[in-house]
Formats: structure tokens, sequence, C-alpha cells
């Protein structure tokens, strides 16, 4: 905001200063009619934002400052009109302050307040039609225009406060922004540039010089003028040459304010026909000007914008869209929009699956049926669209299918926040397509209208960084908040925030950022619910079983927070292998269990660091006892790792598994790696684990070992832990010579 309020008041002081210097000076106009005159060229109208919005820089910096400024300057403008008109017509009485800014103070409060309040009423009904919320924007533009009016002000300040306001609750990628944009870029801006062209008199630039010499005047200051002020402005605020220029393809363009400010002049006695005129050129000049300075500093900009490396560089093209209710299709959809990156001819892929049986024909007919509203609203919002009718043995095994056919690296799925039984995440159709695939894929259960959302709580449990997808999965959802326009509140452990520093740069994509970092992953989980409030959109970046970041907590969080946060939208996004593969878990090849495909992986146990059958019933003598199976240099040595040991146990102990909990430490007193493992004959509980205690790991590495080789080995023993009945033999055997694989 503090960007729009400089540029504001410098584009509008300097065009006045010139404007006000012309009037005088070379028109011999009076002090009044003169700062009259410079307010015109003071004014400016966004008549090519349209330009910024196709080469996607809507929410460039340079173009929100841009869009900030031009309230402020208007604003002032306006003011300076009603003024000077009170000054002309002698009406400049202590009523006439007090009535202009009460009214308007009232009137700009009152706008600023009440529409954001009706719009997310209105617009965040999850079955509200799409025709009636478009009808809504312009009943809400035309209402504020008439109490502008009435409150003294301009129809176009109230119609420039409600845009402002509808704004944040309206993506700039779906259908009812396409229909605003289309019936602005085809209806209004060509009538207003046609209402402008008759109101020139043609027959004065033949008969007076005068009128010449104004005209020429008009436009040389309003040129200059604005560009000073971009230029200013720019190295003020630290913008380079490509952004300055931009502001000034924006700003230069003179339109409706300036016109107003001309009319009213003209009405109450201040301005002749050449004033009127060279008013009607210098729109012309400018209007001209602005969308190819707008145009060439905008494609200069993006192309610069898309050669800087950044993780949005591979955001897929293709997204897959499995649709099996019919309430669903338009929110997924909704969803997909915000996703597509701008510029890319990449179709959208709704798809419905009909089961093997008797009755497959219907079943494919009434999947098209289903689809065919998707496709009519994606064609519509000039979306390409591939829809996809397919036949399999069962929902889950189509939709991996058709993800592998058509190389879709992103799968969009719609989520009723209800899981079957307590072993499934999602339930058995979403939970197959995450076990079979390894794809990005996002889950979501829409409890209201994406465009009612203000803000996106985003949670990373601990060692999400290390995900193959990690970047891309914060790349979707930065994308998606900052299309949606709303701000984006990340949850993350300290260290993961240090060395993501670049991921959670604020302003990186025009969404505004905010951090936040946890002591443990429990207590965020636990204590998120105060930080929630009306509006939020919790997103929680997940982990698929065997993956370095899994936790059991993991599994039951989604249908925990459905169910406790049943007002909110709820996304859970399990990042996915950055290549498309063959379609199978990244978890099931050899180079996702870090050897070659085809070999067997060695266990990180040995027999003799393992202890079965333990009796104790603390963990501190479990500890002890782990430790005490390694020949240490010394006594001091082995005590120190015990009271290391313990000391985590009670604070940073991690669930591998239902029952199974690792301690894992860097300590100088290893050389190499070492894993110790204890199986228990009684259950123990342990601070911060839910389930009771059977298997207790410890790993220790050295302080030098690369990270990545420390993620290698978490990773060979969260494999091997969930071997299918791994637990329950070595609760079960007496010895460790009985365990295969020790």
């Amino acid at each position: 905001m503090s960007h729009s309020v400089i540029f504001g008041l410098i584009t509008f002081s300097i065009p006045l200063v010139m404007g006000t210097v012309l009037g005088m000076s070379a028109y011999a106009m009076s002090f009044a009619v003169a700062v009259l005159l410079a307010s015109t060229f003071s004014s400016h109208t966004l008549v090519t934002f349209p330009v910024v919005t196709k080469l996607g820089l809507a929410k460039a910096p340079a173009v929100t400052t841009a869009i900030g400024g031009t309230i402020i300057t208007n604003t002032l403008a306006l003011l300076v009109l009603a003024i000077v008109a009170a000054t002309a017509q002698g009406d400049l009485s202590g009523a006439f302050w007090f009535r202009l800014f009460l009214i308007m103070t009232v009137y700009v409060v009152a706008v600023l307040i009440i529409a954001p309040r009706l719009g997310r009423w209105f617009l965040r009904k999850p079955k509200s039609d799409e025709n009636l919320e478009f009808v809504f924007v312009l009943a809400m533009v035309f209402i504020t225009g008439y109490l502008a009016h009435v409150a003294g002000l301009e129809p176009i300040i109230g119609a420039f406060l409600v845009g402002l306001c509808l704004n944040a609750l309206i993506p700039e990628r779906s259908l009812l922004m396409t229909r605003i944009h289309f019936t602005g870029d085809a209806i209004f801006i060509p009538f207003f540039l046609l209402s402008v062209g008759m109101l020139v008199d043609v027959r004065l630039l033949f008969s007076d010089l005068f009128t010449w010499a104004v005209a020429i005047g008009m436009i040389v200051v309003a040129l200059l003028s604005k560009l000073f002020a971009a230029a200013v402005a720019g190295k003020l605020l630290g913008y380079g040459r490509t952004e300055s220029t931009l502001i000034y393809g924006l700003s230069v363009n003179q339109a409706a304010a300036t016109l107003a400010a001309v009319l009213v002049g003209y009405n109450i006695g201040l301005f002749g026909d050449p004033v009127v005129t060279g008013t009607i050129m210098m729109i012309a000049v400018t209007c001209f000007a602005g969308p190819i300075i707008t145009e060439r500093s905008g494609q200069k900009l993006a192309e610069e914008e898309a050669s800087r490396p950044h993780s949005l560089e591979t955001l897929p093209q293709r997204i897959l869209l499995p649709i099996s209710r019919r309430e669903d299709a338009r929110h997924l959809l909704d969803l997909a929009m915000l996703l597509r990156q701008k510029g890319t001819n990449e179709p959208v892929y709704p798809l419905s699956i009909t089961e093997e049986g008797t009755d497959v024909e219907s079943g494919v007919a009434a999947g098209e049926r289903l689809l065919a509203d998707t496709v009519v609203r994606a064609l519509t919002a000039g979306i390409p669209v591939t829809p996809l009718t397919n036949v399999d043995l069962n929902v889950g095994a189509g939709i991996v299918r058709s993800a592998r056919e058509n190389r879709v690296p992103l799968i969009l799925a719609a989520w009723d926040g209800a899981s079957t039984s307590r072993s499934r995440v999602f339930g058995r159709v979403l939970d197959e397509v995450l076990e079979r695939t390894n794809r990005t894929f996002l889950v979501t259960r829409i409890a209201s209208t994406i465009s009612s959302a203000r803000r996106m709580q985003l949670l990373l449990p601990p060692f999400a960084d290390h995900e193959p997808g990690f970047d891309l999965a914060i790349s979707l959802v930065r994308r998606i908040a900052a299309a949606a326009s709303i701000s984006l509140r990340v949850h993350a452990p300290h260290d993961m925030l240090k060395r993501c520093e670049n991921l959670f740069a604020p302003d990186k994509d025009g969404s505004e950022l905010e951090t936040e970092a946890y002591s443990s992953w429990k207590s965020c989980v636990d204590g998120i619910g105060s930080r929630v409030e009306d509006g939020d959109w919790i997103v929680l970046v997940s982990a698929r079983a065997g993956e370095v970041a899994w936790q059991p907590s993991l599994n039951r969080i989604p249908s925990a927070f459905a169910s406790r946060f049943a007002e909110h939208n709820l996304s859970v996004v399990f990042p996915g292998d950055t290549g498309l593969g063959s379609g199978a878990s990244g978890k099931q090849s050899g180079a996702g269990n870090g050897g070659p495909a085809g070999v067997a992986e060695a266990s990180p146990f040995s027999r003799g660091r393992t202890l079965l059958g333990l009796k104790d019933r603390s963990i501190d003598r479990v500890v002890s006892r782990l430790v005490e199976t390694v020949d240490w240099e010394s006594r001091s040595t082995r005590r120190y790792l015990v009271e290391l040991l313990n000391r985590y146990s009670r604070s940073e102990a991690v669930e591998l598994t239902e029952s199974v909990v690792l301690l894992h430490a860097h300590v100088a007193a290893v050389s190499e790696t070492v894993v110790m493992l204890g199986a228990l004959k009684e259950p123990l509980s342990l601070a911060g684990i839910t389930a009771p205690v059977r298997v207790v790991i410890i790993l220790l590495n050295p302080v030098d070992l690369p990270p990545e080789e420390h993620l290698r080995v978490l990773a060979r023993i969260a494999r091997a832990i969930r071997t299918p009945g791994f637990t329950e033999l070595l609760q079960e055997a007496e010895k460790p010579e009985d365990v295969p694989g020790l």
C-alpha cells in the first residue's frame, strides 16, 4: 500500500504543478481555473489494464502500484474539481467543507465496509447461479455509482471503489471474471470512446489557431508530466526501467475523470470550446499512446519474468479432474482455472469413470451428461478442454490409467470430508489413486466457494521439504493464493523456513505471505484451531506412506480437520515426482529405494544391535540398554548419549508407524551410521505419541553426514518397518536370528 500512496501523490502533484504553470503562463488563466485545468492532467484512467491482464501481469508489483495510485490521484483530482466549482459559484462556505468531507467520508467508508461483506455473502454460496453473480456485480456498480452522485462525487469513483472491493472476491481466472472483462472490453470501453469522439467540434481545428495551441500544450504536458511522475516514482520505489515504463503506460491514459472535470468546468463557464476540444484531442492521443507503451513494456516485463529461474517454471500444464458428482464439477474447474499457467494451450481433462458391469452403456451416457456442463463452462472461459469417459474395473484404477495415458502430472480430486474406515485417509477410491500413482495429487473438500476465501493456512510437516516434488507443491499453493488474491500464512519448522527461504519469499508472485515457525508438529496441529478465522482455507502438505516425511498422524489429520473445521475449505497436497514416470508410486521403483531396479535393498538393522523381548517399563531404561549394544570409547560418551536420547524421547520422538517410534540425532561420537532396534514385550506410553510404543529405533549419524545421506537412511528404516508383518515378527521372535532380514 505504501508504494501506491507514494506513486499516487507523485502522479497527482507533478502534473498539477506543470498544468497550473501552463494555464497561467500560456493561456492567461486565473489561479483557480489553471488548477482545475491541471487536475485534468493529474487524473488518469486504467484504459490499458486489459492489456496487462492478457499478459498475465495483473498481480505484478508495478501494476498493483499503478492501480492503487490511480485511486489516490483520481480522488484528489475530483476533490479539486469540487472545490474549484464551489469557488466559481461562490459557495465556498464552512457548510460546503463540512458537507463535502462528511458526506464523502461516510460514503467511502460505507462502500468499503458494506460492499465486501455483501459480496462475500452473495458470492460464497456454493450453489449460486453464475448468471445471478454477473447481474449482482453489475447491480453493485450501478448502485454505488448513483450513490456517489448523490454524495456529490462523480459516479466513476463509486464504480471504481466497488470494483476494488469485489476484485478480492472474484478469482482472476474464473468464468465470472471472464464475463466482466468481456463486458468491459466489448461494450463499455468502445461506447465510452464513441461518446468522446462525438463531443469533438472538428470545425474549431480549421478556424481557430488558439484551439491548436491549447490542444498541443495539453497533449505535451499530459505526456511529459506522467512520464516524469512514473520515472520519479520508479526511482524512489526501486523499480527497473521496464517496470517504470509499464507504470507510465498505465497512467498516461486520460479518459473518464479528465472528461468529467472539463465538462463541469465548461458548464459553469470556466472553460471555453478550445479547452473542451483540446481535452478530447488529448484523450485521443494519450489513449493511442498508452496501449502501445503498455503492450511493449508489458511484453518485455513478461519475458524478463519468464527468464528468471523460479519454481513456477515446472508447474504442470495438464490437469485431470475426476468427477463423480455434479456439485463437485464447478469447484474443481474453478480450482483448475487458478492453477493454469498464463499462455498455455494445454487442455483440462474432466474425467468420468464407469465401472465394468452389466449396464456399461447407460453408465457412459450418464458420465457424458455429467461432463457436459463442465465442458461448456470451460469453453466459455476460453479454456481448452478434453472430456474423458472411460470404462475400467474400478474407479481408482481408471483415474490412474487416464493420468498415465494422457501424461497428466497433476490430479485434482474432490472429497466429501468423510473417511470410510480408520485405516483409510480419504476413502477407497482416492486412497487407491494415492497409492498407485506418483503424480502430484491435490484433494479438496469444498465447504464454501473459492471466491469467499480470505487467507490460506498452509501446514508443512517435518521433513516435507525433502520430498521430491516439494518445490512444485509450494508453487501450486502460491499460485492458487496469488490467483485468488488471498494472503498465505505458512506454518513450518524453523529450520525448514531457513532452508527454503527462496520459496517463501514475500511478493514472489503477488500474494501476501507470512511465516510462523513451530517447535513441534503436534503442537502445530493441536494449536491451529486458535489461529483459524472465518474465511480461512486450510492446506496441508502431506506425504505418501513410506516416504521420508510420512508419519501416521498425516493419515488421520484430513478427516480430523474435515470435522473440526466443517465450515472451511480444506485441501491436502501430496507432492509428486516432477517427471511423469510410469504411473506407479515412486516408492515402488528402484530409484525411489535408493538402489538399482530389481536389486534387493540391504536391511538398515543388524543382529548385534537388536534387542527383542525387552521387559523394561520406561523409555529411559530402553534407551540405556540399546546404547549399551555398541562398544563406545568411554563411559562418559555412553552416558552423554543416553542423556541426549532420553531428552529427545520427551520432545522429538518421531512416530514412524503405529506403535513404532524413532529417535535420531547427529553426534560427534560416531564416524558412521549406527542403528539400534528394540522390541518390547509390553507397550509403554510416550509423550506426544498417540499409540502405545512397542518398537524403539535409535539412529545416530556423524555430524558431518550430508543431509541427503541422513534422509536416505531414514527412508530405508521407514520402508523396512512398513514391510507387512515385520513389527509383529519383532514382538513374537525370541532372538534376532528368528527375524528374516536382520
